[in-house]
């Protein structure tokens, strides 16, 4: 969670520095390449696990303009959404795919920390 705040305050500090904000479609696109090869999502659950994703991206980085400077409220903001796009991703795929879905949440954030 720290190191996914770190990266979100990172992303904010640049868009407020000037530069381009993160695009969501590309954002989500990347993630998406990784959760469906690992998940192995049907037809007819990638478009709905996408919209999750991406509403969850948007909320991510309304909460960083939102709560600029306010690092605890942007934090309790973010659980928030961890928590909400968790449970709408547990009524799109099965349980196998929802443990899937976190072991490859917690492989990403590895891989960001190093």
């Amino acid at each position: 969670m720290k190191k996914l705040f770190t990266f979100a305050a990172g992303l904010l500090l640049a868009s407020t520095m000037g530069m381009a904000q993160p695009d969501a479609k590309e954002f989500v696109s990347m993630q998406m390449e990784r959760f469906q090869k690992e998940m192995k999502m049907t037809a007819e659950q990638t478009p709905k696990f996408e919209a999750a994703l991406t509403a969850s991206f948007e909320k991510m980085m309304k909460s960083f303009q939102d709560g600029a400077g306010d690092m605890e409220a942007m934090q309790a903001t973010m659980k928030k959404n961890e928590e909400e796009t968790a449970k709408v991703i547990k009524t799109i795929v099965s349980e196998e795919q929802y443990k899937k879905y976190e072991e490859v949440r917690a492989a990403m954030r590895a891989e960001f920390q190093q």
